[in-house]
């Protein structure tokens, strides 16, 4: 036998090297610079997008990560050094696509020329030339698209200029009157050419596109006859982009003596208007649902816990779900800020009263309004640039100056003034955030001063007088709090409550109006500011909660600001103020102020049903949402959602609450729904159900909650005491009678009355309970009213 040698095993192979530590990350501090902010950008997700709009939003998105990091480590003054670098790096990149546009684009417009026909080689030339006619539209489509992305605009008219006489040449080769809808597309591109060359300041330019448009035989089509009929309407958006080019069309017919010479001025913002409400009903339509869930489950949350339910909401929804909603919100907004645009147009090329009475057409709807607080949601920058404060002032005077008839212009002038106050609030707020990570009250009041302007005045609803006034107090309240005694949170109270009587006899604080609401909530914003000053209290200190609270208390200011205020999902995520809210004090402080800051050009959004007085004294904190806010809630997904409900409501659309559609509502989605809303599993069990004519029982009972002085979260947790307390019998016996009290009012609260079935005897047992819940827990209830 041969013996066989076994070898040993080879040895195991060494270990692998450890890995490579990454590249550190940059932190918020060393993003110093526009390469800085560029080279962040590129390590988070990547800088580049498909379109020069996608990488600016990653510029964005890296920017929110590194301010959020900042805020983390309360490193505030550095989150300027943050902004300051992204804002150069934006800068930088809108640069680059600029030149990359102005030498790519020109190119691309003759290279299509370049594709048209000879229509001399053809049997039928007019085919040859209508095929080119719309390749010529296209073409301009591109150039349009493209200057319209650009940012400088001298680089914008010159790249127009550029291919101008190109395009005229191939237009006038390829004449063809009998072409109508190519012909159609080259005026709506015209005119869109026209505008941008308007807004540049190059008038030669305009003048140039205006002569091309007067030639185009498209516009005997587009224009109406004395009916109002036309054989071709124009795009809507595309119209009203180049609105200026038409006025100017008007103007000129109007000098040869024609009898009509703004009809198809006033078609094109007509059919605009149409389109606007065909896309708020179809948002409304798209979000019934969730609509439903927010204004029947959802009315006493707080503002995290309703964030926190339509997220969910939202999160479980398909993609096409949302990308639906995100699409529908953008086109209304984009349908809001054209509208706006027209106005300026209006005022400054047309004459007055023709100019009032189109801009008060164009406002008219409640979609239209809804577009444009949502337009300023979206951007409330808008509110600032010259024309756009020029404009507000002309719409509040021409609205204030006998000027009976004005309903809606009053309205847009609002939204405008009151968003032009929150971003200049905010900016003087962030000034000081910047020097030191403090808001700083003398620089708040003296940025205040700034304001002092009839017009501002007038969009507010408040005499010049009255404006200068409010400002003036505020500055004395600051000195009084910074040189008086008070340094306890009972004392700065006491102080509160003696200057809260001096000035609820002035217009400007009167506790009773949105106006009022605005001023009383900086009054607080001022003393809670001037008081951690004068006693060196950081906001972040646990304390500094109670002095906002006892300030807000002290100035009356409504308690749904307050509850609104209590939470971050209630600042704007995009804006300034927003990135800094990490401490209950901060946020409630700057929440309410930039909830307050909403009231005034939302109060009457949606019609006269929307009165202050009765949200405040008979509505929930979202109740009040709805009533108040509509569409210009500064909310994240919330805040569109409830904008939706107003907007539901406006519009007359039912409320989705009828038996067949609210049964199917009685599901798991919207127990989840109530629970993520900060109600316990056995309450949402039982107040989830919608038995009877398929009504909420949950909305009445925070009409209950709230006409007893409860708060939102006080409210929940009464519910949530009933909801476990005998195995739920005395909620469900609740949820039952309410049942037959919401059966004989059609659900409709507003015809709530003593003489309401079962609805005294429900309700002074829905109080009796508080009273024992409030005993047994320390609860301080008001009067009964």
């Amino acid at each position: 036998m041969n013996d066989t040698v076994r070898r040993a095993p080879p040895p195991p192979p060494p270990p692998p090297p450890p890995p490579r530590d990454p590249a550190p990350r940059p932190q918020s501090q060393q993003i110093k610079t526009a390469d800085d902010a560029i080279t962040q950008t590129t390590t988070d997700n990547g800088l580049y997008g498909q379109t020069h709009p996608d990488t600016i939003q990653n510029l964005h998105d890296s920017r929110d990560a590194a301010i959020e990091r900042a805020n983390q480590a309360k490193d505030w003054s550095g989150i300027h050094q943050i902004e300051q670098a992204y804002q150069q790096a934006e800068d930088k990149l809108d640069a680059a696509n600029d030149q990359y546009v102005t030498r790519t684009v020109a190119d691309d417009v003759r290279g299509q020329l370049g594709q048209l026909e000879d229509p001399s080689k053809w049997a039928q030339p007019a085919t040859a030339q209508q095929q080119n006619l719309g390749k010529i539209a296209t073409a301009m489509e591109t150039l349009a698209n493209a200057v319209k992305g650009m940012d400088d605009p001298a680089a914008k008219t010159a790249l127009v200029d550029n291919v101008l006489g190109d395009l005229q040449g191939a237009i006038q080769q390829n004449y063809n009157s009998g072409a109508s809808f190519e012909n159609k597309s080259i005026l709506e591109q015209t005119g869109r050419l026209a505008a941008i060359a308007k807004e540049s300041g190059n008038t030669g330019l305009f003048n140039k596109l205006v002569d091309q448009a007067s030639s185009n035989p498209a516009l005997s089509d587009v224009m109406p006859d004395e009916f109002g009929t036309a054989r071709m309407t124009l795009d809507d958006k595309a119209s009203m982009e180049g609105i200026s080019m038409y006025i100017d069309l008007a103007k000129r017919a109007q000098v040869d003596g024609a009898s009509q010479p703004f009809a198809l001025v006033e078609r094109i913002i007509s059919y605009h208007n149409s389109e606007t409400t065909r896309l708020t009903q179809e948002y409304a339509n798209h979000t019934k649902d969730l609509n439903w869930h927010v204004a029947n489950l959802g009315q006493n949350a707080t503002p995290e816990n309703l964030q926190k339910a339509v997220d969910n909401y939202l999160q479980a929804q398909s993609p096409e779900w949302r990308s639906k909603y995100e699409s529908l919100r953008g086109e209304l907004a984009e349908h809001g800020q054209l509208m706006l645009d027209a106005a300026n147009e209006l005022r400054t090329s047309v004459p007055e009263l023709k100019a009032q009475a189109l801009t008060e057409t164009m406002f008219s709807s409640k979609e239209s309004q809804f577009a444009v607080k949502l337009a300023l949601q979206e951007n409330p920058n808008l509110a600032t640039t010259p024309n756009m404060v020029a404009t507000r002032d002309w719409m509040a005077a021409a609205a204030g100056g006998g000027g009976s008839g004005f309903k809606a212009t009053p309205q847009i002038a609002q939204a405008l003034g009151t968003t032009f106050l929150r971003q200049q609030v905010s900016s003087a707020m962030m000034e000081g955030i910047n020097a030191g990570g403090t808001p700083d009250p003398q620089r708040l009041v003296s940025d205040l001063e700034a304001l002092k302007s009839p017009g501002l005045a007038r969009s507010l609803g408040l005499s010049d007088q009255a404006l200068s006034n409010a400002i003036d107090e505020l500055r004395t309240l600051n000195t009084e709090i910074a040189n008086g005694d008070a340094r306890t949170p009972e004392q700065l109270r006491a102080l509160v409550d003696r200057l809260n009587g001096d000035l609820s006899t002035q217009e400007a604080f009167a506790a009773d109006t949105a106006g009022g609401q605005v001023f009383r909530s900086l009054a607080s914003t001022v003393s809670a500011l001037s008081f951690a000053k004068a006693t060196s209290m950081a906001l972040d200190d646990p304390d500094f909660i109670n002095v906002v609270n006892a300030t807000a208390q002290g100035f009356d200011v409504a308690q749904q600001i307050s509850q609104m205020g209590t939470g971050a999902g209630l600042i704007s995520d995009t804006s300034a103020l927003g990135r800094y809210a990490n401490s209950a004090g901060v946020t409630k402080l700057l929440g309410s102020v930039g909830v307050a800051l909403d009231v005034v050009g939302a109060v009457e959004a949606f019609g006269e049903g929307d009165a202050l007085q009765g949200a405040l004294q008979t509505t929930s904190a979202l109740g009040g949402a709805v009533a108040i806010f509509g569409a210009g809630s500064a909310w994240g997904p919330a805040g569109a959602i409830v904008g939706g409900v107003a907007a539901l409501t406006s519009l007359g659309v039912s409320a989705y609450r009828e038996k067949q559609e609210a049964d199917k509502y009685q599901t798991d989605t919207a127990k989840k729904f109530m629970q993520d809303v900060g109600f316990n599993e056995q309450t949402a069990g039982i107040l989830y159900d919608t038995s009877g004519e398929g009504l909420s029982p949950l909305p009445l009972l925070t009409h209950y909650a709230a006409e007893r002085g409860l708060t939102p979260q006080q409210t929940a947790d009464f519910l949530n005491s009933l909801g476990t307390e005998y195995g739920g019998t005395l909620l469900k016996n609740m949820r039952d009678v309410g049942h037959k009290v919401l059966d004989n009012v059609d659900g409709d609260l507003g015809r709530l009355d003593s003489g309401t079935p079962f609805n005294s005897q429900l309700q002074q047992s829905f109080n009796t309970r508080v009273e024992i819940w409030a005993a047994q827990n320390g609860v301080r209830l008001p009067p009964p009213r």
